[in-house]
């Protein structure tokens, strides 16, 4: 798996927290088990297996069930300060991949929610905010990177429209194929950017590069 390849969180913490990184591989790998059985029927001994462990070493990892089925919603959390930049990334293509990294991260984060509902654990708007502000540093700082002039508050303005798009599926219960959020998403950052003297020509070829296979779903 490339870093292009990777869901954004695995691609961000991999260089600074090894310990992070591997959390989230371990999440993505029980992903599966407890999508199929639910957390009440997630066994510590199935998601190990599905993990390649023993349960004792998954405790290591994680000190209860709990703690790994809500790890996206407890992990440390990275700001617009502390987001690594992908050093000599061309803006639009780093843009690009944000984007995809982003559809790719989603599920699993909707998964830790629906997870965290099921075992009776009710999040702040607080941290619900904090979460979506992560997102927002993300691909703000994309946006940014392809139209410096726009400024931060309007880049971080534009992404809120991204995420928008990109969690509109999920709280409106409609089942919608990520390709189709990805043109959704493409399109309102072609609107979004036009002021900013964008070549509409190379925006189109940067942004008709599919996805690598694999990129939705987080697989290697």
């Amino acid at each position: 798996m490339t870093a292009t390849e990777m869901p954004f969180d695995l691609m961000l913490t991999n260089r600074r927290d090894p310990l992070q990184a591997r959390r989230f591989e371990l999440f993505r790998l029980a992903a599966p088990v407890f999508r199929q059985h639910g957390y009440r029927g997630a066994t510590m001994k199935a998601l190990a297996f599905a993990c390649h462990l023993s349960a004792p070493t998954l405790y290591h990892y994680f000190s209860s069930k709990l703690a790994l089925a809500t790890y996206h919603l407890t992990r440390p959390q990275l700001t617009w300060s502390t987001i690594p930049l992908r050093r000599g990334a061309e803006p639009l293509e780093d843009l690009r991949d944000a984007i995809d990294l982003a559809i790719a991260g989603w599920p699993d984060h909707q998964l830790s929610l629906e997870l965290a509902r099921e075992a009776g654990v009710r999040l702040s708007r607080r941290q619900l905010g904090e979460r979506f502000a992560e997102g927002v540093a993300f691909i703000g700082r994309a946006v940014l990177g392809v139209a410096p002039a726009i400024g931060r508050e309007h880049a971080e303005s534009v992404a809120r429209h991204v995420l928008a798009l990109l969690v509109a599926p999920a709280t409106t219960g409609l089942e919608t194929d990520p390709a189709d959020v990805r043109a959704r998403i493409v399109d309102a950052l072609r609107m979004e950017l036009a002021p900013a003297d964008i070549d509409p020509d190379r925006f189109a070829r940067v942004m008709a590069v599919p996805p690598v296979a694999g990129r939705y779903t987080g697989a290697a």
